[in-house]
């Protein structure tokens, strides 16, 4: 048997109709076809997230701030990837006017970078 999914305003219209107490949870479940067991869970889902609805405005702009500090981050991300982009490029092309020797003699085996990324950068 196939699982169903249940859109959000089948399961709103569901809830509603079981806190309005008209009908029982078991009939209110048979009319729209589901478990009342799930319907409970529902139903306990939309009263813990029932203060939301007050609160929106108020999580919309948390969003909004979080959204705005992330684009910032993001940004000087990418202008400082273009600084070190520059930095590399201008000692790259430094690096190739220098003899084999001198670049060898450059070569640090205590150096956090592999001499082998040493050597393809020197």
């Amino acid at each position: 048997m196939k699982r169903r999914r249940h859109s959000a305003e089948t399961k709103a219209k569901a809830v509603l109709e079981a806190l309005r107490e008209d009908a029982t949870l078991a009939e209110a479940a048979a009319k729209y076809e589901v478990h009342p067991k799930l319907l409970g869970q529902w139903k306990q889902e939309f009263l813990e997230n029932a203060s939301t609805v007050f609160n929106r405005k108020k999580h919309e702009k948390q969003i909004e701030e979080s959204l705005k500090e992330k684009d910032e981050t993001i940004d000087s991300l990418y202008k400082e990837v273009g600084q070190l982009t520059l930095k590399v490029n201008w000692a790259e092309k430094k690096l190739g006017n220098l003899s084999f020797e001198m670049k060898r003699q450059m070569v640090d085996s205590a150096d956090d970078l592999s001499v082998k990324s040493q050597c393809q950068t020197r």
